[in-house]
């Protein structure tokens, strides 16, 4: 949502409240965010300053205690990492859904949550960087060797209402790939009932599809592109972008 439509006037009093407040990053305070949150509130200024100081409240907490051996268990699994950009310079976040098993002896909502987290952290900063007038990230969601075994409904809620709460309007494009067809006949059922804005960003993709967004130097070549780059069980791709300094030490 571009900043003009909503009221200056608005934004200008939402920052005055915002600036004079000690818990509050005012580095991390710009009118993307501004916006976002008084959309999410429908434009009231004092919900919208109450949601900014809980959200940075939520974020300074997950800081200063990063929950550090969680995080770098769940890099070694691959399910989620940073792949370049697409062609606006969007940051892309490529999740494999099948390689999450809620139902093996050692999984842990809790670890897999802080490990979204972490991601999404970075996420927002990296498009801060990136795309600062756009501030969003992309999610290509790769369903390959996906089953009914792979569903997760208790991370599933946690992770929207975690969205909900103090994420609002923070993801892009979602792509979806090699997806199953019982999972697009459910989207065919409950879409009708989401905003126009929400259906536009979910984009069903077969691979040539998807090169549409994407430059093929900035896909993987299992996804039809031409980069070599991969995963590695001590990292999130995060490398690949030189300039980016995570605060989020691990």
């Amino acid at each position: 949502m571009a900043t003009e439509q909503i009221n200056e006037k608005d934004l200008l009093e939402l920052r005055n409240l915002i600036s004079t407040n000690s818990q509050i990053d005012q580095s991390q305070v710009d009118n993307v965010l501004l916006t976002r949150f008084l959309k999410s509130k429908k434009g009231n200024i004092q919900q919208a300053n109450t949601a900014i100081l809980n959200y940075f409240n939520w974020r300074n907490g997950f800081l200063s205690n990063l929950p550090v051996e969680d995080i770098r268990y769940e890099i070694e699994k691959r399910k989620a990492y940073f792949f370049f950009c697409d062609k606006n310079n969007v940051p892309t976040i490529i999740v494999h859904s099948g390689r999450h098993s809620p139902s093996s002896p050692d999984y842990n909502i809790e670890r897999t949550l802080n490990f979204a987290i972490y991601i999404i952290i970075n996420g927002l900063d990296l498009a801060r960087m990136l795309v600062p007038n756009v501030q969003k990230f992309n999610l290509i969601l790769d369903y390959t060797d996906f089953g009914l075994s792979h569903f997760d409904n208790p991370l599933t809620k946690r992770a929207t209402d975690l969205l909900e709460t103090y994420l609002q309007d923070s993801v892009g494009s979602i792509f979806l790939i090699n997806y199953p067809w019982l999972l697009y006949g459910l989207w065919k059922i409950v879409s009708p009932w989401l905003d126009s804005e929400t259906r536009e960003r979910v984009k069903w993709c077969n691979l040539n599809e998807l090169q549409a967004f994407f430059d093929a130097d900035k896909l993987p070549r299992s996804f039809g592109g031409t980069n070599d780059w991969v995963a590695t069980d001590s990292s999130v791709g995060l490398e690949n972008y030189p300039n980016f300094n995570s605060v989020l030490k691990i």
